[in-house]
C-alpha cells in the first residue's frame, strides 16, 4: 500500500512495455559478470593467502602455509556465497521493485483522458471478475496478500460505481444494475479487508511474541497495529478490528512498561538511582496512558511510586 493506507501493496497486470523487457533484462545492480567477479575474488584470495603467510612468518610460527590456506580458502568460499546468495537475492529484490515501478508508471499513462462510462456489459464483466477472484481467494484463505488484492479490486469498483451513480438518473437502465453490483461488492470489500487485517496482524503479533529483545517486540507489534489501523480507516466501527487493536496496544504498552521496570532495576543494581527514578517515571507514564489494565494497574503504580520515594530518599541522603 504505497500511497494507499499504510501497510498495503498494489499489484498490477503486466503492461506492454514491461512485457517487451522481461524480468531478467533489467539493468542489474551490484553485479559483475561471473568471470570478472571470480577473477577478482581469486586475486584477492591470493593476496589474503600471502598476507596471512607473511603475518605468521614474521611472528615466528611454523608451517605458515597451513593457516594461510585455511584463511584463503574460507575467503574464497565467502566470496562465492556473497555473489550467489547475498548479492543475487539483493538483485532479485531490486528487479522486483523496478518491475512494480514500471507497471505503476504504465498504469498511470493508461489513465483515459475522457471518462468512460460504466456500461451494462462492462459492469457485468467487472462483477464476474470480482466474484471469480473472490471465490479463488476463499480457497487460499490463509494468504493475506490474496485478500488484499481482492479488496483493492473491490475498492476500485466501488469508487467507479459511486462516480457513475452521481451522473445517472433513476430512469437509466444502468442505475439498477450498478446499484445492485455496488451492494454485492460492498460485502466482498468488507470481507476481504477484514480477512487481510486479521491474518496479517496475527502473523506480526505471533512474530513479536517470539522476540526476546523488547525493542523488536514493540516494533513488530506496532506493524500489526498499523495493519489494523489501515482497516479501521474503512470500517472505524468494526468491533473485531477495535478489539484486536486494543489487545495489541495493551501488548505494546505492557512490553514498554516491563522494559522500563527492568531498566530501572538494572540502574538500581548499578547504584545509578537518578536513572532508575527516570525509568520508573517513564513506566508510570505508559501505565497512565493505558486504556486497558496492565495486570493490576493500581497495584503496579503503587509499587513503582513507593520505589521512587525510596530512591529519592537515598539520593537525598547522598547529596
Amino acid at each position: 500500500m504505497k500511497n494507499n493506507p499504510k501497510g498495503m501493496n498494489r499489484r498490477y497486470g503486466q503492461p506492454a512495455f514491461v512485457e517487451s523487457r522481461p524480468f531478467g533484462h533489467y539493468r542489474k545492480p551490484f553485479w559483475l559478470p561471473a568471470i570478472s567477479y571470480y577473477f577478482l575474488a581469486i586475486g584477492v584470495t591470493i593476496a589474503v593467502f600471502f598476507m596471512i603467510w607473511w603475518l605468521f612468518d614474521i611472528g615466528g610460527r611454523s608451517a605458515p602455509w597451513i593457516p594461510s590456506g585455511v584463511f584463503a580458502g574460507s575467503f574464497m568460499v565467502l566470496s562465492v556465497y556473497l555473489r550467489e546468495v547475498v548479492l543475487r537475492n539483493a538483485m532479485t529484490r531490486y528487479l522486483a521493485v523496478q518491475s512494480r515501478l514500471d507497471r505503476n508508471v504504465e498504469q498511470a499513462r493508461r489513465i483515459p483522458r475522457k471518462r468512460n462510462k460504466l456500461s451494462l456489459d462492462k459492469n457485468r464483466r467487472l462483477l464476474e471478475n470480482i466474484e471469480k477472484k473472490s471465490s479463488a481467494a476463499r480457497t487460499l484463505n490463509q494468504l493475506p496478500d490474496v485478500h488484499l488484492e481482492i479488496f483493492e479490486i473491490c475498492d476500485k469498483y466501488l469508487r467507479l460505481a459511486d462516480k457513475e451513480m452521481d451522473s445517472l438518473s433513476i430512469d437509466s437502465p444502468r442505475f439498477g444494475a450498478i446499484r445492485t453490483g455496488r451492494r454485492r461488492v460492498k460485502g466482498l470489500h468488507r470481507y476481504h479487508l477484514l480477512s487481510w487485517a486479521k491474518i496479517e496482524s496475527r502473523i506480526y503479533t505471533q512474530e513479536a511474541s517470539n522476540y526476546d529483545i523488547v525493542e523488536d517486540k514493540i516494533a513488530t507489534a506496532q506493524t500489526a497495529l498499523d495493519v489494523l489501523d489501515t482497516a479501521l480507516q474503512f470500517y472505524p466501527q468494526e468491533p473485531q478490528l477495535i478489539e484486536s487493536a486494543d489487545v495489541i496496544r495493551e501488548f505494546i504498552s505492557s512490553s514498554q512498561i516491563s522494559k522500563n521496570i527492568r531498566d530501572a532495576e538494572e540502574s538500581v543494581g548499578d547504584k545509578d538511582y537518578k536513572s532508575a527514578v527516570g525509568h520508573y517515571k517513564e513506566a508510570l507514564f505508559h501505565l497512565a496512558r493505558q486504556e486497558i489494565g496492565y495486570k493490576d494497574n493500581s497495584a503496579v503504580a503503587e509499587k513503582i511510586n513507593n520505589e521512587i520515594v525510596r530512591l529519592r530518599n537515598i539520593l537525598y541522603k547522598n547529596s
